[in-house]
């Protein structure tokens, strides 16, 4: 369900459905569904149509992202790669994101093999 409401995060009701299943069920938030996709993902391919003149919309899909990455999702390679897939307006958002911050500076930080 939380794959679903990311890929729709285009509309209206969308931030308050994904509130409600991050609430009800936050361990989602880190599955992959059949294609390996996180809701992150679905959540990404959605925004890349939105026309910069759909100010609302594109404000929906913020409210989306934005309890998403404060649910805390883990950091994974797939986490990162859906960051970096993300149209920019959205990615610029993201990366100064307090979670996101944290992430990168523990992957910054830590020691390579």
């Amino acid at each position: 369900p939380l794959h679903f409401a990311m890929g729709n995060a285009d509309r209206e009701n969308s931030p308050r459905v994904c509130q409600l299943l991050l609430d009800l069920s936050p361990a989602t938030m880190d599955q992959v569904d059949a294609e390996k996709n996180l809701p992150l993902h679905l959540l990404s391919t959605k925004a890349e149509g939105i026309e910069e003149s759909k100010y609302l919309t594109r404000n929906t899909v913020q409210k989306c992202l934005d309890m998403y990455l404060k649910a805390g999702p883990k950091t994974s390679t797939e986490f990162l790669t859906g960051i970096q897939k993300m149209p920019e307006w959205l990615r610029d958002i993201a990366v100064i994101h307090p979670t996101v911050q944290t992430m990168l500076n523990t992957k910054i930080s830590s020691r390579f093999p």
